[in-house]
């Protein structure tokens, strides 16, 4: 009997059916794209449905001044509103300046504050509970009206140089400026206190998310508490430091509620004395007096660009800073 060779036999079996691909197969980062953009639909959504055209009204409605109190009895004056805002209106720009350094004196602090109280918060001991509660209790109740309250009885007013002479110390060893600047954000402490509430939540998230197998590969190398924190901790929550920033950037510059410390340079003692804020400011010319809606739209407008430029420069800086976790 003559058989076929085995090659012939194996080529006659038939092949498994091949697996037809999903036309509409999605990678890794299409798929994680598709989610971030689910997650902002809300938010789009309600933009579009009640924030776009009250921003478009303003916008046109700050290139024109009202002839009365109707709001589509409107003059077309072009850049004029934009010019008197920088040229003629004699309290707009300082008030715009102590925002802006109020923003960059604070943002520091908080950033600083709450992530000291976030890594105390995430250590695993008695009663730590409570404490993670009492730092985040003046996010519920911290409203501005609440501050102002507080700060109208003497809270905070007078919270750092009292008895003590700590000022002229400071100043002896670290010089007039240096000094000035220190004291005014150790003055501002129990209102860093009252705004650092979401960032400490956020540190926490971020520290959780760090295994703990990074440290004890690095503690296995020779690596001390200090080089741990800055060669793992800080580049592993990165992406919160930047969160973090852009919130406190913006929690600034919208919060109604501001103060302006002096030093007296006779005696040193640092006091706080509460100052209008931009948006204040907007309010008083738009619903005050001569109702300015033009006006006050161009000055809401010119606040807006200033705020978009710091988180722009913002991003800038920390765009090579930034270590996201899974990046090829």
């Amino acid at each position: 009997m003559i058989r076929a060779p085995i090659d012939t036999i194996v080529s006659r079996r038939p092949s498994p059916p091949a697996r037809s691909r999903s036309r509409f197969h999605m990678s890794l980062g299409t798929q994680r794209a598709l989610q971030g953009y689910m997650f902002i639909l809300p938010w789009v959504v309600g933009f579009i449905m009640f924030l776009a055209w009250p921003l478009i009204r303003s916008l046109m409605l700050s290139f024109n001044e009202l002839e009365a109190v109707n709001i589509n009895n409107v003059r077309f004056v072009g850049l004029d509103n934009y010019k008197q805002a920088f040229f003629v209106d004699p309290r707009f720009f300082p008030i715009l300046v102590e925002q802006i350094k109020q923003t960059f004196v604070n943002t520091p602090a908080i950033l600083i504050f709450s992530l000291f109280v976030a890594m105390l918060a995430n250590q695993r001991l008695f009663g730590i509970g409570a404490f993670r509660g009492i730092f985040f209790l003046p996010v519920i109740i911290g409203s501005a009206e609440v501050i102002q309250q507080l700060f109208s009885e003497g809270v905070g007013s007078n919270t750092f140089g009292g008895n003590a002479d700590v000022a002229s110390f400071l100043q002896q060893f670290l010089g007039p400026t240096w000094a000035d600047n220190v004291i005014l954000v150790l003055g501002r402490m129990s209102l860093v206190l009252w705004a650092s509430g979401v960032q400490i939540l956020i540190f926490m998230a971020g520290l959780k998310s760090v295994g703990a197998t990074y440290y004890e590969a690095g503690r296995i190398d020779g690596a001390t508490g200090w080089e741990l924190f800055w060669k793992i901790t800080v580049p592993l929550i990165s992406p919160f430091v930047l969160l973090n920033i852009i919130y406190t950037v913006v929690d600034t510059f919208t919060n109604s509620f501001s103060v302006q410390g002096v030093i007296n340079q006779t005696t040193g003692q640092f006091t706080q004395q509460r100052g209008m804020t931009v948006l204040q400011y907007i309010q008083q010319t738009a619903f005050s007096g001569q109702f300015r809606l033009g006006y006050a739209a161009a000055l809401g407008w010119i606040y807006f660009l200033i705020m978009f430029i710091v988180l722009m420069l913002v991003i800038w800086f920390m765009r090579n800073r930034v270590y996201y976790a899974g990046e090829k």
